[in-house]
């Protein structure tokens, strides 16, 4: 009716019914944000329909970020359709945090099986930070307790894995000091019991690696603090947005110390009293086969760095990682953006894959290995007979996750120089291609598993 002023919202609100001419601004915020992307159909990106919006409606659109994505870098300072406004300073009363990268290769302790969870760096400035009244954030993006359930035996070699799918099983705990728990699948949330040897040796079965609810249970054991002043942050303990809100009202107030969660944490936090900002894990991301692991990777240490030094007391960020060399972790240590989007656009040319080209994605699904390999050659071929000279088709493969769900997978990629030729592309293949619902088409895929 034309009376809100203002319209506030997630993605879905760039399809509020303004009244025509009415729009003056549109302003995207954390534009970098995976999150803007929906991954089921209608497979739509917030902050590019809000940029067509704003073509649409005559006025200008602000796309703010701390670490851009490669796709608004690309489109600012090589094709020169938007313009880099720079704000080369913190905000009033913000101080920006001493840094500090841990190489976790040195981190092995003759009482534990494999690597620390905490270096003794982290650990150290945990206990120094809650000494002297400050709060803590710790990020590991990984839920659960343990994300390997694996026989003992090194000759053996059995791993859990999904009946379903073509993953492993993580191990969750129903209670955080509690032993009983129970193994899922992250991707069709299948669940069974934990079984009690190998099925193929019978050997002891053991836990690796960590996730949240390790890590919470190793700062239950380990740090002399009432229980309710350590909180987790994930999807497993957030059910209902009233949940976080409650968490999250409770750090405000001091009544939560320590913190601890997924890449939800990761942004948006603002709370001065944070003094420590712990990457339990920094590595999660970035050997992921996907174009895109090294901009996840820096953008999300990038950004959990960003949530201490907005107080009066000096703030510190430890960040862990196998490989401190690596160029997303090393430079967002440094908070080198300019520097790491320029190497990571250079890697996007050379390998031809987007800001640099536009792609899409066509992923066959079927209940049959035979069939989807089939009928994914069989796209492929489709699609190359109608492709016209800068169009490239790809052959069929199968996706990094050949197996979701019980339906095996494949894909087929279309890169194109310009949106431009790529809509011309996909108006020809909608006539020449059966979709079916075991089909899926993705325009600028944001995930590549």
């Amino acid at each position: 009716d034309g009376k809100a002023d203002i319209i506030l919202g997630a993605r879905s609100a760039v399809f509020a019914p303004i009244q025509e001419h009415q729009l003056r601004i549109i302003i995207v915020d954390e534009e970098h944000d995976h999150s803007f992307k929906q991954e089921q159909a209608p497979r739509y990106h917030g902050r590019d329909v809000a940029i067509r919006r704003a073509w649409m409606e005559k006025c200008p659109i602000v796309l703010g970020s701390a670490t851009p994505s490669m796709e608004s870098w690309w489109n600012a300072t090589c094709r020169n359709i938007s313009t880099v406004h720079k704000l080369t300073k913190r905000a009033p009363g913000l101080s920006a945090p001493e840094i500090e990268v841990v190489d976790m290769k040195h981190e092995r302790r003759p009482s534990e099986i494999g690597y620390s969870v905490l270096s003794e760096k982290l650990e150290r400035s945990i206990h120094q930070t809650i000494a002297k009244g400050g709060q803590v954030l710790l990020l590991l993006n990984r839920r659960g307790f343990a994300p390997w359930i694996a026989c003992s035996n090194r000759t053996c070699g059995w791993m859990m894995k999904c009946d379903h799918c073509d993953s492993s099983m993580v191990y969750h705990r129903r209670k955080p000091l509690e032993q009983a728990g129970f193994v899922r699948c992250h991707h069709c949330s299948a669940e069974q019991r934990v079984p009690k040897q190998c099925p193929d040796c019978s050997k002891k079965i053991i836990q690796l690696g960590a996730g949240t609810q390790r890590v919470e249970s190793i700062l239950r054991e380990t740090l002399q603090i009432p229980n309710e002043q350590i909180a987790r942050l994930d999807s497993d303990t957030m059910r209902k947005s009233s949940d976080l809100h409650a968490m999250l009202d409770k750090f405000g107030k001091g009544e939560i110390k320590i913190l601890l969660g997924t890449q939800m944490i990761a942004k948006g936090l603002d709370f001065p009293n944070v003094q420590l900002v712990g990457v339990i894990d920094a590595d999660t991301a970035i050997d992921l086969p996907d174009f895109r692991a090294a901009e996840r990777t820096y953008q999300i240490v990038s950004q959990v760095c960003g949530r201490c030094g907005r107080g009066k007391e000096t703030a510190k960020a430890i960040i862990q990682t196998f490989s401190p060399h690596a160029s997303p972790i090393a430079l967002a240590s440094k908070g080198s953006y300019t520097q790491f989007a320029s190497e990571e656009l250079e890697f996007r040319k050379t390998s031809q894959v987007p800001p640099v080209l536009r792609m899409a994605r066509f992923i066959i699904r079927d209940r049959t290995f035979e069939h989807a390999a089939g009928r994914a050659d069989s796209l492929a071929a489709r699609l190359s007979s109608i492709a016209s000279t800068n169009v490239v088709v790809s052959s069929a493969t199968a996706c990094v996750l050949p197996r979701i769900a019980d339906l095996f997978r494949f894909d087929v990629i279309v890169t194109a120089p310009t949106s431009q030729e790529l809509q011309s592309f996909l108006k020809i293949a909608r006539k020449n291609v059966h979709a079916g619902r075991n089909l899926a088409v993705d325009i600028d895929p944001i995930s590549m598993l």
